[in-house]
């Protein structure tokens, strides 16, 4: 595995998704909370850790890990 040259170049003819949170004032908490997915590769798979944050105190809500 290696990092390969302009892979993260968006294709011109793909839609855009917009940042639905650019001009929200974030002021409380539990008023949006975000997700959080990685995966490292293990000798028997994958270990998947997924985590669920409150962004405005930047709390972690729940956490887990599962290998698949």
């Amino acid at each position: 595995m290696y990092p390969r040259p302009k892979t993260s170049s968006a294709d011109k003819e793909d839609y855009k998704y917009p940042y639905l949170l650019r001009n929200l004032e974030i002021n409380k908490p539990n008023q949006v909370w975000g997700t959080y997915i990685a995966y490292v590769p293990i000798k028997q798979g994958y270990l998947y850790v997924t985590a669920i944050l409150d962004l405005y105190s930047r709390y972690v809500i729940s956490w887990g890990f599962q290998i698949i």
